[in-house]
């Protein structure tokens, strides 16, 4: 793989703070990261496939400023919970370096809407009110600390199926799971099926 053109994608973006995501809480979520790549051995610029279940589209490369205490391992030793918030904080920094989206607000599991994320165009946290309908665009993120392909590729089309919950909204779902031992990001999209 030939990752001389690689996109990087800093983890330290995270703590920029966006329409959805408070400064805070990106910051929580790029620990995670940190702890989670640190757990399989990799390093500030480590590369990272991302592809679609049917081909290799990106070559990336992570990075991030700051070295990985105990303190922040203590505070991620749950490894499923670490690994679903360092997948949401990559995902969103890849949906905001590959489309025209940025987050806008974290779902409710108990709203059974089959996404993690409403995305929007607008970059304005100002635009948006509290009354808004619904976003332009859905998410669906995963995380695993270390998995097979094939494990991997069931939990995207699982996610696949998920986001089909909220088709009725006619916009686009991505799906988007983080594997952090190669490192690996499956990048799908799919249309609402109206």
């Amino acid at each position: 793989m030939d990752y001389a053109n690689a996109t990087t994608l800093a983890l330290e973006d995270l703590k920029r703070g966006y329409p959805g995501l408070d400064k805070d809480t990106g910051s929580s979520h790029r620990i995670a990261a940190m702890v989670c790549l640190d757990s399989q051995n990799h390093t500030s610029g480590v590369n990272c496939e991302m592809k679609s279940l049917k081909e290799s589209m990106s070559m990336l490369r992570l990075t991030w400023n700051e070295a990985v205490t105990q303190q922040m391992k203590n505070t991620w030793f749950d490894r499923r919970e670490a690994s679903e918030m360092g997948a949401a904080g990559v995902a969103i920094l890849v949906i905001l370096e590959f489309t025209e989206y940025t987050v806008l607000r974290r779902m409710d599991i108990d709203e059974k809407t089959g996404m993690d994320y409403w995305l929007s165009k607008s970059a304005n946290v100002g635009d948006l009110t509290e009354n808004f309908l619904q976003g332009d665009a859905r998410l669906e993120v995963a995380g695993r600390r270390s998995a097979t392909t094939g494990t991997i590729r069931r939990i995207v089309e699982s996610k696949r199926r998920r986001s089909k919950k909220s088709d009725a909204t006619g916009t686009p779902a991505y799906v988007i799971v983080m594997e952090f031992s190669r490192p690996e990001i499956y990048f799908e999209t799919r249309m609402a099926d109206l």
